[in-house]
C-alpha cells in the first residue's frame, strides 16, 4: 500500500511539498526543531536545562492541560529520552485509533501513513491525541533542550554566522529573520510560495548564500574559509542558468553526432 511520509513531529505533508529552502534548514526554532544552531554545551545537566528552559516548561504545561500523562511528564522540569519513547507510543496508538492508519513516527522525525488516510481524518486525529497526550508540545521542547540545553538565543546565533559568512547586510538583525522566516513558513502553510524563490534578504550569489545558510543552520560556528567549496554547487548555479551540466556535449557537438549518425556518447 502507498504510503505518505510526514515531516518531523508527524505532520501530514502533502506530495511535493515544496523548496530546496524546506530541506536545507531551519524555518524555526520552534516549528522545525532539527537544527543544530547553538554551541554544544555537552556538560549542561538536565537539572541545568530545566532551569533554562522554566518559562517553556510553564508553557507547555499549559498548552498541555488537558493531558495527565502530559502533565506527569513535565512535572519535574525534565523530558527523558524514556519518557518521550512512551509517550510517542500512546501518541501512535490514539493516531491509529483515531483513524490514521499506518502511521508511524520516531524521535529522528522519519514516519508516515497509509496513502489512503485523507488531510480531513489526519487533522482530525492529531487534535484529539494532542489534547490527550500533549505530545507535540512536549516533543519541540525535548527536541529544543537537547539541541540547545542552555536555551541560547537561537536567531543571534543564527544571524551571528550569517554576518560574519557575508551572506546578509552588516545590519541585518534577529528580528528581520524572524519575520521572514515566519512569512516563508506561511507561505509554505498556505502553499502560496513560488517554486524556487528564497525566503531570506541574502546577498551575493544565491547558491553560495543557499550553502551557507544550510551550514550556519547546522553548526553555528561555521566559517567558510575554513572548507573548500562544495563541487556540487556549481552544477548547482549551472541548473539555474539553463546551462548543461560540466562535460555534457554543446549544441555543436550534439549537432556533429547527429549528422555522424553517432550516438551521444554520454547517452
Amino acid at each position: 500500500m502507498q504510503r505518505v511520509h510526514a515531516g518531523r513531529s508527524g505532520q501530514y505533508l502533502r506530495a511535493g511539498t515544496p523548496i530546496r529552502w524546506l530541506a536545507t534548514g531551519c524555518l524555526s526554532s520552534i516549528l522545525l526543531t532539527g537544527c543544530t544552531i547553538a554551541p554544544q554545551d555537552t556538560g549542561v545537566t538536565a537539572e541545568v536545562s530545566g532551569q533554562a528552559y522554566a518559562a517553556e516548561f510553564d508553557r507547555a504545561r499549559r498548552d498541555s492541560a488537558s493531558s495527565p500523562l502530559a502533565q506527569k511528564i513535565l512535572e519535574d522540569n525534565i523530558i527523558s529520552e524514556q519518557e518521550m519513547l512512551e509517550l510517542l507510543d500512546v501518541y501512535s496508538a490514539c493516531m491509529i485509533d483515531n483513524g490514521v492508519s499506518g502511521f508511524t513516527a520516531s524521535l529522528t522525525g522519519d514516519g508516515g501513513n497509509d496513502a489512503t488516510v485523507t488531510r480531513a481524518v489526519y487533522d482530525a486525529a492529531e487534535s484529539n491525541c494532542q489534547k490527550q497526550t500533549g505530545y507535540h508540545a512536549i516533543e519541540f521542547l525535548y527536541r529544543d533542550i537537547r539541541e540547545n540545553p542552555s536555551n541560547y538565543n537561537r536567531f543571534e546565533i543564527l544571524v551571528a554566522c550569517f554576518v560574519r559568512n557575508r551572506i546578509v547586510e552588516p545590519g541585518y538583525s534577529p528580528e528581520q529573520y524572524h519575520r521572514e522566516t515566519e512569512a516563508f513558513f506561511h507561505q509554505v502553510k498556505e502553499q502560496t510560495e513560488i517554486l524556487g524563490a528564497r525566503p531570506y534578504s541574502f546577498i551575493g550569489d544565491p547558491v553560495t548564500a543557499e550553502w551557507i545558510f544550510s551550514e550556519c543552520s547546522r553548526n553555528s560556528s561555521f566559517n567558510r574559509e575554513d572548507v573548500p567549496e562544495p563541487d556540487y554547487l556549481e552544477e548547482l548555479r549551472r541548473s539555474e542558468e539553463g546551462l548543461p551540466p560540466v562535460g555534457a556535449p554543446s549544441e555543436a557537438e550534439e549537432s556533429s553526432f547527429e549528422d555522424a549518425g553517432q550516438s551521444d556518447p554520454l547517452n
